[in-house]
């Protein structure tokens, strides 16, 4: 051995042809190692002359289960046309942060329309598999709509997921740049969800629903510290109010209005259902379009309703529902608190006798308010108004 690895590092010595041949072997890149490696070992006139010249034979790092790239079939940063690619983008208010996997390629561009098309025109050009963004409360969405609209598949997912992916990986430091591929192979691995493409009034009518739960927020603070106002100051805080009271109803009316124009038959069977009302009725319609597509285990789960488990080894701990869209849960949380109030009803017994078996009244509540959904999601699945069971 030690008298190949001398003869193998004296390329002075070598004629040109065997010199090729012998840095293209398995032996040798087996003794030295990668390109780099070899280009370190290997030196002087060589290393930019013959060792470039057998690049092409040198074992190439690919995509697991990807093929290998064809020197005719490649375009841009070398890509098989065959190779499919994840974008990572993370968002800020004016910048958009991109990476593309395997590729290895940055971009970044301006968070605007501009911006935007000049993203989408790049993306064309590759074989882009899916197009995930960093939820960042509302900056990522025109950008999102965009490339929706260009046909390519967009996900957003959670930060905090996104974060914990890559300390697993390892990943600590954070940066623009880093969060960026971290959350191309965030896309790879995890395949998140993909977003469902609305309509121009439907997207209108999401957006007065996020509109009135921040009306509402606003009329809520006002009543509290009026409580507590000095007399000078009431008269402004009883005006505000008095206009946030107007300005709700005017939202209202409008989103009342496109679910009769969209969603009247849908709207007509989820009011089968007790304790469900037009505040119900508008979250559900609007804030969870996937309420009729899914089973009961992933609608439960999605809207956070899914008792989770906390066992360790002999440990039986205590099941506890997390995560899943908020405002929806909320909503429903009211609504079985309406359903129980009336006696004689399926979701008032059911509340009832786990009670009496010595369940807490959260608990119970918590139950109610997942059978609510499940039966919510049964109706629109079925196209079945609901009955009350004998």
């Amino acid at each position: 051995m030690k008298t190949t690895s001398s003869f193998v590092t004296s390329p002075a010595v070598l004629p040109e042809g065997l010199f090729q041949t012998l840095v293209s072997s398995p032996v040798a890149t087996g003794m030295l190692g990668s390109e780099p490696a070899l280009e370190q070992t290997l030196g002087g006139k060589h290393r930019g002359g013959a060792l470039r010249a057998g690049r092409s034979r040198l074992p190439s790092r690919t995509v697991a289960g990807a093929e290998e790239p064809d020197e005719n079939k490649e375009g841009k940063c070398g890509q098989s046309r065959g190779e499919k690619v994840f974008v990572g983008v993370d968002v800020s208010k004016k910048i958009l942060d991109v990476y593309f996997r395997p590729l290895g390629e940055r971009l970044r561009v301006e968070n605007s329309p501009a911006g935007h098309a000049q993203l989408a025109e790049r993306c064309k050009a590759l074989n882009v598999e899916v197009i995930v963004f960093e939820s960042t409360g509302g900056y990522e969405r025109d950008a999102t709509h965009t490339l929706l609209d260009a046909g390519f598949k967009v996900a957003v997912s959670n930060a905090a997921q996104v974060r914990y992916f890559g300390k697993a990986l390892g990943v600590l430091a954070k940066t623009d740049k880093i969060d960026a591929e971290v959350i191309a192979h965030f896309a790879e691995t995890m395949k998140p969800r993909l977003l469902v493409k609305k309509d121009a009034e439907e997207q209108v009518a999401a957006d007065l629903l996020v509109r009135r739960r921040q009306l509402v927020e606003m009329r809520t603070m006002e009543k509290t510290r009026l409580h507590q106002a000095r007399p000078d100051v009431r008269p402004g805080l009883l005006e505000h109010i008095g206009w946030l009271n107007k300005e709700i109803k005017r939202v209202e009316n409008d989103i009342d209005d496109f679910l009769r124009g969209h969603f009247q038959e849908e709207e007509e069977l989820l009011s089968s259902v007790p304790g469900f009302g037009a505040v119900s009725k508008r979250t559900l319609l609007l804030a969870l379009p996937e309420l009729g597509q899914l089973n009961r285990r992933e609608v439960a789960a999605l809207v956070g309703l899914a008792p989770f488990n906390v066992d360790s080894g002999e440990q039986r701990g205590q099941r506890h529902i997390r995560g899943g869209r908020g405002e929806v849960r909320s909503v429903l949380f009211m609504a079985a608190l309406a359903a129980v109030r009336k006696k004689e009803t399926y979701f008032g017994d059911l509340y009832r006798r786990m009670k009496s078996n010595g369940k807490p009244a959260k608990v119970a509540l918590v139950a109610v308010t997942r059978k609510l959904l499940v039966m919510a999601n049964a109706v629109l699945r079925t196209k079945t108004p609901w009955v009350q069971p004998a």
